[in-house]
């Protein structure tokens, strides 16, 4: 079924006839005021359809307009058998007709009947069939808001599944399932609790207990045993340890090893201070070479800038000799064209004159209109005034693109900061010894099993049963100078901007843009209404004659063509004079500005000529001639200069080649020494490791002698216990203990795995019968939220959204978001409703009330996609909100034409 057009009479506000037409497949939107009829139209239209004609309920009496008369209401569908009119009044005289071509098909009670199977209602009330899912008044956000009887609304979802929910019923929901998972249930409450525990009291715990009893017993004298036999083969291996120790040719070695590593290493030493007063002496001369090639160097580059200085200033001035000529020239040239030029714009004046007097009279007419039209386009420019302000005071509010883009610069600068300061910095693992968990703590926190944890600025790690160990950053660390000042240089660039964060600031900006767009269509609009600006628009409108001026003014229009033709002639006469003079102003021009650059190339050449002297003056070395370099006399010739700096290359040269022999000198004896040198470090390791030896052997001595003692003291008191006997005696009830709980625990087991293979059945079922709605909800979804999905219980009705990996109960939602899954339930069972063949139009009345500017737009998304295959009626009051929806728009309009009774 669909809506072609609706006709209200005597309903509330509309105590006159008005009717709304032009209703298309698809999207149709109607969008007015508040108290424009919207409500009163879907109120009407759910009457026409589910109210009977007989009807005086509190819904009919709703609809009587405070001045009295009978409710009317006229709604033509179409549906796949032609189209029909149905017309139905109430109270006074009721009436219900099904009309088609003309002609009354159906009165009184037949009407009702072909209505009812028109929208597979099944009976009356608005409750009834899919327009219980599909037809949201105001105000009615959730699944279930808009209908009196929750039951109803089940009933009407599942007459959508019917075809899948009946096969899926004779395989799961039979008695026999049922009785069979309660009597599994019953055998495992003998063995488990509620809660999924053993029952206490119950064979499962008892089993449980013995085994962990007897484990437990078990345990402690496999420990015992173990321990007598450990502490046995500890004190062999220490008898045997002492006895190699203690030994006289093991002593007298260790002494050896130690007076030997000290006399190496005394004469490492020695040899190492040698080499290191050789290779300082290396170094000082190598500062003299480059001291001296340095100011060499210098000296060069001052004398070749000096070279190039003069050559250009000479051509400079030979350059700007010639320029000046050709400059003259053309100054000629220009004074002659502008005489001729004034001529022919003088005879031009003249025949153009004779023109507008010939057409004054012409234009008197065309003056008029175009008055009346600039006082038009007057009065449409003066109205976007106020809102070019508007929009010009919210584009310069917020951070512009620039500033945005170097605060994200700052933003992303300080996370690759953090990012290298952590990944640079050093980082502790820890691995817990088997059974032994959350031992090792940092800042109060236990540290995470196998994964580093980065410690720029050191720890200290609080040891469970051990104490305190305190780890510190080395001196050559980074000390995260860089990443704080990155972090500071970020806040202050946020509060520049007066932002707490970077989404704000991104928000700032965006409706910056916006309101830049904004301003930008306005000032189109106010460029096509006054191109020039309102106040030339309102001058030009003032400099326009009076009718009546025109109309007594100027000369007789037959003259135009003649002055025309004379005009014409002397206005191709003035442009070739024109172009003369603008050919002979450019040349001018060129040669003038050809005359300026080569004015500013002599100046600069000169003052280049003199820094480089300058230059070449301070680069001389001190002791030249006996003066200092930048001090010499103003008025010294270039050849005298030429000759000091000759002098003064030829001392350094020489006075380089004797450093670089002394240094070359140096550098023969300090790699005489470094091939003769003994390794030091090696020698200080062998005498430490000497040392530790010693050391090491007098510590194992005296460690060894208390563990023997220790160890003769612990076996004597646990070889008399009798610890054997006990350990095979529990070993043997043990295992018989055992083989009785696996008995148990096997039944156990058995019995849940068919308990949840009889619930999973029955899941599956479910399943298979909300297949085609999540098949049509699933496109939706993703509009919202990529990869979400909607769970539904038994009653098909949404408990949980996934998205994100998280699921998350929809009663724990914002009223938004509840709002929004609802609405796109309702597009997926219309959807559902038409791949069936039982097309039925969606109607919303306001029904996106929570719905924030981002989102709305992915519900208008929606509302198209589903639009191809359905009729959708959106009322709502958001004008400016839901300009950007499209589709066909409506209006109510009032309607002279009566559709009574036939």
């Amino acid at each position: 079924m669909r809506l072609i057009s609706i006709r209200l009479e005597d309903i509330r506000r509309f105590s006159s006839p008005v009717r709304v037409d032009g209703l298309q497949p698809g999207l149709n939107v109607l969008c007015a005021p508040n108290e424009s009829g919207k409500s009163t139209l879907f109120d009407a239209l759910q009457a026409c359809f589910f109210q009977l004609y007989r009807s005086k309920g509190a819904a009919i009496a709703a609809l009587t307009p405070h001045a009295g008369g009978a409710p009317s209401v006229t709604v033509e569908v179409e549906t796949p058998e032609g189209r029909f009119e149905i017309f139905k009044r109430w109270l006074k005289k009721p009436v219900a007709e099904i009309r088609s071509g003309g002609r009354v098909i159906a009165k009184a009670d037949e009407a009702e009947a072909w209505i009812a199977a028109l929208h597979h209602g099944g009976g009356g009330g608005a409750d009834a069939g899919p327009a219980g899912l599909l037809w949201v008044r105001q105000g009615a956000t959730e699944l279930d808001q808009n209908i009196r009887n929750a039951q109803s609304a089940e009933l009407a979802r599942r007459d959508l599944l019917d075809p899948i929910a009946a096969e899926v019923d004779m395989v799961t929901s039979g008695r026999r399932l049922d009785r069979v998972l309660q009597r599994c249930e019953e055998d495992l409450a003998r063995y488990h609790s509620g809660t999924g525990r053993p029952k206490a009291g119950g064979p499962l715990a008892l089993a449980m207990a013995e085994v962990e009893e007897l484990e437990a017993r078990h345990a402690d004298l496999t420990r015992r045993s173990t321990l007598l036999r450990d502490d046995l083969e500890a004190r062999r291996r220490i008898k045997k340890d002492l006895a190699e120790l203690l030994g006289a040719e093991a002593q007298a070695e260790r002494k050896n090893l130690l007076e030997r590593a000290e006399a190496e290493f005394q004469a490492a030493e020695l040899h190492a201070g040698k080499l290191e007063r050789a290779r300082d002496a290396v170094g000082l001369a190598a500062m003299k070479c480059d001291q001296v090639a340095d100011r060499q160097r210098t000296l060069v580059q001052a004398r070749q800038e000096l070279d190039q200085a003069a050559r250009a200033a000479s051509e400079s001035a030979v350059a700007l000799e010639g320029l000046r000529q050709e400059s003259e020239a053309a100054d000629a040239t220009l004074q002659a064209a502008r005489t001729a030029d004034q001529a022919a714009e003088e005879a031009a004046r003249v025949a153009a004159a004779q023109v507008q007097r010939a057409m004054r009279a012409e234009a008197a007419a065309a003056q008029s209109q175009r008055r009346a039209d600039l006082l038009a386009s007057l009065a449409r420019a003066e109205k976007l005034t106020p809102r070019i302000e508007a929009a010009t005071r919210a584009a310069a509010t917020g951070p512009d693109a620039k500033a945005l883009r170097r605060l994200e610069a700052e933003a992303d600068r300080l996370t690759h900061l953090r990012r290298s300061f952590e990944g640079a910095a050093p980082a502790i693992t820890m691995e817990h010894a088997p059974g032994v968990r959350d031992a090792v703590r940092l800042d109060g926190t236990p540290l995470r099993e196998g994964r580093a944890t980065p410690i720029p600025g050191g720890a200290v790690l609080d040891l469970e049963g051990l104490g305190r160990l305190t780890i510190t950053p080395g001196q050559g660390q980074d000390d995260g100078s860089a990443l704080r000042q990155a972090e500071a240089a970020f806040a202050r660039a946020l509060a520049e901007l007066g932002h707490a964060d970077m989404a704000g600031a991104a928000k700032a900006a965006a409706d910056r843009e916006r309101a830049a767009a904004d301003l930008s269509e306005l000032r189109l609009e106010l460029a096509a209404e006054a191109p020039r600006g309102l106040d030339a628009q309102r001058a030009e409108i003032a400099a326009l004659p009076a009718p009546e001026e025109a109309a007594q003014d100027g000369d007789d229009p037959a003259d135009v063509a003649r002055a025309q033709q004379e005009a014409e002639i002397a206005a191709q006469a003035r442009t070739k004079a024109a172009q003369a003079l603008e050919a002979a102003r450019a040349a001018a021009g060129m040669r003038r500005e050809a005359r300026i650059k080569a004015e500013a190339a002599a100046e600069g050449a000169a003052a280049r000529l003199a820094r480089a002297r300058a230059e070449v003056l301070r680069a001389l070395p001190p002791d030249t001639d006996s003066r200092e370099g930048g001090e010499a006399a103003a008025g010294e010739d270039e050849d005298a200069v030429n000759d000091r700096v000759a002098r003064a290359e030829g001392a350094l040269a020489s006075r380089l080649t004797g450093l670089v022999a002394e240094r070359d000198r140096l550098q023969q004896a300090h790699d005489a020494l470094k091939q003769d040198a003994p390794d030091l470090e090696a020698a200080r390791i062998t005498l430490t490791r000497a040392r530790s030896v010693c050391e090491g052997a007098e510590r194992d001595i005296a460690a060894k002698r208390t563990a023997q003692a220790a160890l003769d003291s612990t076996i004597d008191l646990r070889s008399g216990e009798g610890v054997e006997e006990d350990l095979a005696d529990v070993a043997e009830r043990l295992e018989a203990a055992r083989t009785d709980l696996e008995h148990i625990r096997f039944e156990v087991a058995m019995l849940t795995r068919l308990r949840d293979a009889l619930r999973q059945a029955r899941a599956d079922a479910r399943d298979r019968t909300m297949a085609p709605v999540l098949k049509e909800l699933r496109p939706l979804l993703r509009l919202l939220w990529p990869d979400a999905e909607i769970h539904f219980d038994d009653r098909i009705l949404p408990t949980h959204l996934s998205r994100n990996g998280q699921q998350e109960e929809i009663d724990l939602l914002s009223g938004g978001t509840r709002e929004q899954i609802a609405f796109l339930v309702r597009l997926a069972f219309a959807r559902l409703l038409a791949g069936s063949g039982r097309h039925a139009p969606v109607i919303l009345d306001d029904a996106l009330i929570f719905t924030d500017d981002d989102r709305i737009e992915a519900m208008f998304d929606a509302l198209h996609r589903q639009a191809g295959d359905i009729q959708i009626l959106v009322l709502s009051c958001r004008q400016r909100a839901f300009r950007a929806l499209g589709g066909t728009s409506l209006t109510i309009e009032p309607d002279g034409g009566g559709s009574g009774p036939a």
